[in-house]
């Protein structure tokens, strides 16, 4: 997989660039460049990629392939003892996407996303009287921690509900 960093947009943009960059000129001096790296690549070898720079590029080809999948990914968990709240699940997904600027599926698409691709099953329970559907089994985990230190966790960014869920049996869902 090849990570391209330039992209050429707006003032950048260049309709006639693959022409300009395959003149015949361009591709000698392409081939001048491979030719003398040849003989250090003979006796060295190719360079191993890390492990590090490899899983990098691929999440960052998921993030921008498939938003949802890269959430599902990096922010939630089974726990057979843990039921969330789809709406602060889905809350997780929209500052999850907002994290990273990527596009967001409407709410009806996430959760159709998240029972048909991801087997997440919810069902609805009643905690204070009132009547919430939670995901079943699933947890939001800190993904900012993962990602950076120095960012607020799920808690911190959480909007006075706590990123804990019903257990199976309906244990409490408080404010704050």
């Amino acid at each position: 997989m090849v990570n391209f960093t330039r992209q050429f947009f707006g003032n950048d943009e260049d309709p006639y660039l693959f022409e300009k960059i395959t003149t015949d000129e361009e591709l000698s001096g392409f081939l001048h460049i491979l030719v003398e790296r040849l003989s250090r690549v003979l006796k060295e070898g190719i360079r191993q990629t890390t492990n590090d720079a490899i899983s990098k590029t691929q999440d960052q080809y998921l993030m921008s392939a498939d938003p949802t999948k890269f959430f599902v990914e990096k922010a939630l968990n089974r726990d057979p003892k843990i039921n969330t709240p789809k709406n602060i699940v889905y809350e997780s997904y929209l500052r999850f996407c907002r994290h990273f600027k990527l596009p967001v599926d409407s709410e009806q698409a996430f959760s159709r996303r998240l029972t048909k691709e991801y087997s997440f099953d919810y069902d609805q329970f009643r905690l204070k009287g009132e009547k919430v559907y939670c995901w079943v089994g699933m947890k939001v985990s800190d993904w900012l921690t993962t990602e950076d230190e120095n960012q607020k966790t799920l808690e911190e960014l959480d909007d006075g509900w706590r990123n804990t869920a019903a257990s199976t049996t309906g244990a409490d869902l408080t404010q704050r």
